[in-house]
């Protein structure tokens, strides 16, 4: 009886973990599909959100805070809506 909790247990770890990397992986591959900020401006002419048309935005890394590519998301209803890289990382 105690070996079959121990499986049980061990299974629901590999399951669960399992689950979380799925789900990261998915936000990272939306992410790395996001368009450049200039193909963005050419669909979305005004500087707010597409999707509740707030102008306040917050910037993050893609993989961390020092990466150069960065991503560009509504601070109000946190959709993300375009990337870019940083200029001082191509010199």
């Amino acid at each position: 009886m105690d070996i079959l909790i121990s499986v049980i247990i061990i299974c629901i770890f590999f399951i669960g973990a399992f689950v979380v990397i799925t789900i990261h992986s998915r936000q990272m591959k939306a992410r790395r599909a996001l368009p450049l900020r200039h193909l963005y401006l050419q669909q979305h002419p005004s500087t707010g959100c597409s999707r509740c048309a707030s102008t306040e935005q917050r910037e993050f890394g893609l993989d961390d805070n020092q990466d150069p590519k960065r991503i560009i998301a509504c601070a109000a209803c946190g959709k993300e809506l375009f990337q870019f890289v940083r200029d001082d990382a191509l010199a």
